[in-house]
């Protein structure tokens, strides 16, 4: 299998989680009855936060001497490549991020963390 199926496969993992997360996320504000229109306004928000949060949890984490690495290669990289390099470069990158997507949850639904 190329290396570039292999991550067409965990793109459309990660596409599938973001999705059911989303749709759980939805659910839980009582909000899977808006329009249409009012839910695609709403996801495209929602996507670009999660974005935000995600990234800036694993920019948090980055080794430093890989933080000197993305500072030069930062103009080079597209959006997704940022990502698949903090992922690749951030110790339990996708524990943080699930906890990160949890702790968001929590606050978007209105639970406490304790």
């Amino acid at each position: 299998m190329s290396q570039n199926h292999t991550n067409q496969i965990d793109d459309q993992k990660a596409d599938d989680f973001l999705l059911a997360y989303e749709n759980s996320l939805f659910k839980e504000m009582g909000l899977e009855f808006l329009s249409e229109e009012d839910a695609l306004i709403l996801r495209e928000k929602t996507a670009q936060l999660i974005h935000r949060r995600l990234l800036n949890t694993l920019l948090m984490y980055l080794p430093e001497e890989k933080a000197a690495e993305l500072q030069k290669k930062a103009d080079q990289l597209e959006p997704d490549g940022l990502i698949d390099f903090l992922i690749k470069n951030v110790p339990q990158a996708y524990e943080k991020m699930t906890k990160e997507l949890m702790d968001l949850k929590d606050e978007l639904v209105g639970k406490e963390n304790d």
